[in-house]
């Protein structure tokens, strides 16, 4: 029988707390009662997603790509490509036209957000929260922090994995936990080298190799999958509750443990069945979904729903925020497809 992990389920469910998280006007009602925003904390899952499959695939990528710098190329081609442009390009469009922004100030903005368009947002700029698509932070983190790491890891693995990494947890989780006391990411820059953001991807990253670790030890110690399923399941639950209430405070550390062991646990193989097919599929618009829902909850909802009053209203704006962003990602989806069948045509048409 066919084998698969869970990253497309997971790959969902997080993609959706954060797009949430940035739309709050229901969690609003949460947040009067007490509760915290602290869905933020569903972005290390994807920053140690980043290094888990790094680790566990660094023979192959470096076999494939041959260098750290090619790896990291292709990388930057995948998730600061084509779709990122478009969609950069498609949110200042319409930051422009709702802010009114024209003449000499439409050309001033484009050049001071050339760093954004080539995914340098966290590359210790100093530049606050005010990018163009500023919850893209993380893709630099991805790229910067990736490029260290796999470096290390087609030139010197063992090196990396057993004492420099360990000691960047420690300094880095530990600074983090001494200047910010949470995991989230609208904090001050301090400049390259106290940048938390980079300094909180890059140790996720880090954990993200040892949950490989874990993973392929459970596997070969025949563990109980469908109970490790069920574990990272519960897990899971619990992050999206208790980052709910606990958000913003230094339980975040603890939250990090916790998705390091759903990580760990959730992508332990199992037998695959019919709905897998179904999710992977969902999966692949997570990055468009990532890439356009800041222009939705920053300029569009508020046009849509500019006064939100009751939890009904609210339940209602969320609805159409998630029913848009989601139609819109599969949209785009398959127009790059038609884009991308329409470009290779054209260049083996040319070539021949």
């Amino acid at each position: 029988m066919k084998k698969t992990n869970s990253i497309y389920i997971y790959r969902i469910i997080f993609t959706y707390m954060i797009v949430l998280l940035h739309y709050a006007v229901l969690l609003a009602y949460a947040y009067e009662r007490g509760a915290q925003s602290g869905w933020y904390i569903a972005v290390e899952f994807f920053f140690m997603t980043t290094g888990y499959l790094m680790y566990d695939n660094t023979e192959r990528y470096k076999e494939k790509f041959g260098s750290a710098w090619k790896y990291t190329l292709s990388r930057h081609h995948k998730l600061g490509g084509f779709k990122y442009l478009v969609a950069f390009a498609g949110t200042f469009a319409v930051k422009a036209i709702v802010e009114k922004v024209t003449g000499y100030e439409i050309a001033h903005r484009l050049l001071d957000s050339v760093p954004e368009m080539l995914l340098l947002q966290s590359a210790g700029l100093n530049r606050g929260w005010n990018f163009i698509n500023p919850t893209l932070w993380y893709l630099s983190v991805i790229i910067i922090a990736g490029y260290v790491i796999s470096w290390f890891l087609f030139n010197y693995k063992d090196l990396f994995v057993t004492i420099i990494a360990p000691i960047a947890l420690v300094l880095g989780y530990s600074y983090l936990y001494r200047t910010c006391g949470s995991m989230d990411a609208v904090a001050e820059f301090y400049g390259a080298f106290g940048n938390v953001e980079m300094i909180r991807g890059f140790c996720d990253m880090c954990l993200g190799m040892y949950a490989a670790m874990l993973t392929k030890r459970l596997v070969e110690a025949k563990a109980n999958v469908a109970l490790l399923k069920v574990v990272a399941a519960l897990l899971t639950v619990s992050v999206i509750v208790l980052a709910l209430i606990c958000g913003r405070s230094t339980a975040d550390f603890v939250f990090v443990g916790m998705i390091f062991l759903i990580v760990a646990f959730g992508f332990v193989p199992r037998t695959a069945t019919k709905l897998d097919v179904f999710f992977e599929k969902w999966s692949q618009i997570t990055l468009n979904i990532y890439l356009i829902h800041e222009v939705f909850r920053q300029y569009i909802m508020k046009k849509l729903f500019p006064m939100i009053e009751t939890p009904a209203e609210a339940i209602k704006a969320t609805i159409v925020y998630l029913v848009f962003i989601t139609l819109t990602a599969i949209a785009l989806e398959v127009l790059y497809k038609i884009i991308g069948e329409s470009f290779n045509k054209f260049k083996n048409k040319t070539h021949s």
